[in-house]
């Protein structure tokens, strides 16, 4: 993760942020109050990275994706609104592929030098705009929406806080908080923020840390040379690493969200004491996962009861998980390995999901008891933590993994 809210002087400037944006929110419209909101997320994201690659991207997309939403929003017409919704998620689509995995663009559109230029925060933040740019287009084109501001769909893609390391906020609650007169900020919010801006802090410089220095990262040997039980400790001390750094950027930029008046959903929900992976994955990431679910698993669901009615519900649903766990980790970076990572967890997510929904058909009652009992409990979240944390054995690469099997 960048070191974006670590530095002392981001926090001098934020304050002189909340404070401007404060003040001037008592006499300012909603509109320009959004025109302000843009203004200080462009100095922030400008301070994050200021080349001017980086830049034309960012405010191009902050300024297109709105505008086709708008068109998208104004046109009459199913299949027009259709129509332009899949050009706005293919042209987001080719922009990820141009520059988050110039490996495969490579392939379809030759090299490109400029994309060297972009940064791994760049593309990170690149793809959290393109996770928030599609959900502006399908908010666009349902029905039960009845009013679309442009600039809120543009401060919506720009806002900041969310920019390093998500979580993933959505349009419609966005849209409804910053249509209404900004609340007052009470002590007791201010506190609350401030405490968990603290606790995110410590989160990413003390605790990660910590794991991070005996996680497998950080090792004199190769990875190969470890003994199995050593291996296994430095996988458990990876996935405390990831999880601490994550949600503590999470964290802050929930609590600073909130000056600001943004809406941003919380992103973890104890994930280390998961039962089974389909709990794992509604606490891990949430962001990312119900995005997925929503836009993803849903929308293949519907497509196989509508094109394939004859196939069990039970086979499309683990199909419909593999195919969106693919995805995830494709998403994830530009290289087989990541691929390998998301089949990884399609196949573990759909084995489970097999499982479970036969232990509760054929076997209901012995289900039951398990479920309740304490010991079983405890070895089911051994067990869920031991298969994500021997997972990221696949993210080191193949071939730390061929070298692995083969010694």
């Amino acid at each position: 993760m960048n070191d974006f809210y670590l530095h002392p002087s981001f926090y001098a400037e934020i304050v002189g942020a909340i404070a401007i944006f404060r003040y001037a929110n008592t006499f300012l419209s909603v509109n320009l109050r959004q025109i302000l909101l843009g203004l200080i997320s462009l100095f922030f994201i400008i301070k994050l990275d200021g080349s001017n690659l980086f830049l034309s991207l960012v405010v191009g997309y902050a300024i297109t994706f709105p505008l086709i939403a708008w068109f998208i929003f104004a046109v009459n017409g199913v299949w027009a609104k259709k129509s332009l919704i899949g050009v706005g998620i293919v042209l987001s689509a080719v922009i990820m592929l141009i520059f988050k995995y110039p490996y495969y663009s490579s392939l379809i559109f030759g090299k490109w030098e400029l994309v060297t230029n972009l940064n791994s925060v760049g593309w990170v933040g690149l793809s959290y705009m393109t996770f928030r740019a599609i959900d502006l287009l399908l908010y666009s084109g349902a029905k039960r929406n009845k009013n679309f501001n442009i600039l809120q769909g543009i401060t919506y893609l720009l806002f900041f806080t969310p920019f390093v390391a998500g979580p993933i906020n959505r349009f419609r609650p966005y849209n409804e908080n910053q249509s209404q007169p900004l609340q007052d900020l009470k002590r007791t919010d201010i506190r609350d923020a401030a405490i968990r801006v603290s606790i995110g802090i410590i989160k990413i410089v003390v605790i990660s840390r910590f794991f991070y220095v005996h996680s497998v990262l950080n090792i004199g040997v190769p990875t190969e040379e470890l003994s199995y039980p050593e291996l296994a400790l430095r996988l458990y001390a990876y996935l405390f690493y990831i999880y601490f750094d994550f949600a503590g950027y999470c964290d802050i930029a929930i609590a600073l969200g909130r000056f600001f008046g943004v809406p941003i959903p919380e992103n973890f929900n104890f994930p280390l004491f998961s039962r089974n992976l389909q709990d794992f994955w509604n606490r891990w990431h949430i962001s990312l996962s119900h995005w997925c679910r929503d836009h993803i698993f849903y929308s293949l669901m519907r497509i196989f009861g509508r094109r394939l009615p004859w196939v069990p519900q039970l086979a499309t649903t683990a199909i419909s998980i593999f195919i969106t766990f693919f995805f995830v980790g494709a998403w994830h970076g530009d290289a087989l390995h990541w691929i390998l990572y998301g089949i990884y967890h399609g196949l573990g997510l759909s084995i489970w999901v097999l499982y479970s929904q036969g232990m509760k058909h054929y076997a209901s009652d012995v289900h039951a008891k398990l479920e309740s009992n304490r010991i079983y409990q405890s070895v089911s979240i051994f067990v869920t933590v031991s298969f994500v944390a021997w997972g990221l054995l696949i993210t080191l690469g193949i071939e730390t993994l061929q070298k692995l099997l083969l010694n």
